[in-house]
């Protein structure tokens, strides 16, 4: 696209990545804060602390993870990501069977005999909707951005892209169908702004300990998974911007290792890092009371 609107727009893009690592972070801190605090070693630690003050240390930690792996290199965290694969695979094949296995007639099922197709659409709104289906989308992206990994990525990445497109979309439509053999009290509650909150899926299935245990793992691992992903993909963002002399002269310290003839862009993971904690630092993450709402 030419050094200066492709730059500009890989400049936004380098930010956008490594903020979305952030936000990430904090998604995977969410369910472990509540785990956590039941747990004497770790409350005895951090429960001094606010709720937003504990889930701000883990997601602080688990970025500190994500970090050194990221240093430690992309062919180490691809092995990892075939290992998250068939986690989040279990996790969404346990909701698909859940139907089969806990029918509307067994005793503790959270199905209904009736398919709910109309309760509670009517006030889900657009953003609602769009904050349910955007992290695929992103997903999609952080894969697309390792593209100079693969062998052929003229002809891998296109075919990559739009299968993982199709699949995600196959996915969507089956849980869909899934949660509309819910009852709506079960999918929402309304937060102390009169608004629509959406009632986390291993809360849902609260009944099914096994389930609820899987899909719990599948968040965290998704949330994870998808920081990890981020974290090789921002770096490489900002090795190409410097070694496209996009950037101005004091960044292009930004393509380099810390090893000279490394390949790998760790400067630039270091910055990365830093943002990622900057946003961590500055998001509000908890909502007490639309919390006290959920568990009453």
């Amino acid at each position: 696209l030419g050094k200066a609107f492709g730059g500009s727009i890989g400049i936004q893009l380098f930010l956008a990545q490594a903020a979305s690592i952030g936000f990430y972070c904090i998604a995977f801190a969410t369910p472990l804060q509540a785990i956590f605090s039941n747990i004497p070693f770790i409350n005895k630690l951090i429960g001094e602390y606010s709720v937003l003050m504990q889930k701000q240390i883990i997601a602080a930690v688990f970025a500190l993870i994500a970090f050194l792996l990221a240093l430690i290199g992309a062919d180490f965290v691809a092995k990892i990501q075939m290992i998250i694969f068939i986690v989040l695979i279990i996790s969404v094949g346990s909701i698909a069977f859940a139907p089969l296995i806990y029918p509307a007639s067994s005793t503790g099922s959270p199905f209904a005999n009736n398919i709910n197709l109309t309760n509670s659409i009517s006030i889900l709104g657009f953003w609602a909707a769009f904050t349910t289906f955007f992290p695929a989308v992103t997903g999609i992206d952080a894969g697309v951005g390792m593209s100079g990994k693969l062998q052929n990525p003229r002809k891998s990445l296109p075919k990559g892209t739009f299968f993982a497109v199709g699949i995600t979309l196959l996915v969507y439509l089956g849980i869909a169908f899934i949660f509309s053999l819910l009852p709506a009290e079960k999918l929402f509650f309304i937060d102390t702004n009169g608004d629509l909150a959406n009632i986390p899926a291993n809360e849902i299935f609260s009944s099914i300990p096994l389930i609820s245990i899987l899909l719990l793992t599948g968040i965290l691992v998704a949330s994870g998974s998808s920081g990890i992903a981020y974290f090789l993909t921002a770096p490489r963002t900002a090795q190409a911007l410097s070694r496209d002399n996009v950037l101005p002269g004091f960044l292009n310290f930004l393509g380099y290792d810390f090893a000279r003839g490394g390949k790998e862009p760790r400067w630039a993971t270091v910055l990365t890092f830093l943002i990622v904690l900057g946003i961590i630092a500055l998001g509000k993450i908890a909502d007490n009371e639309a919390v006290r709402i959920l568990e009453k």
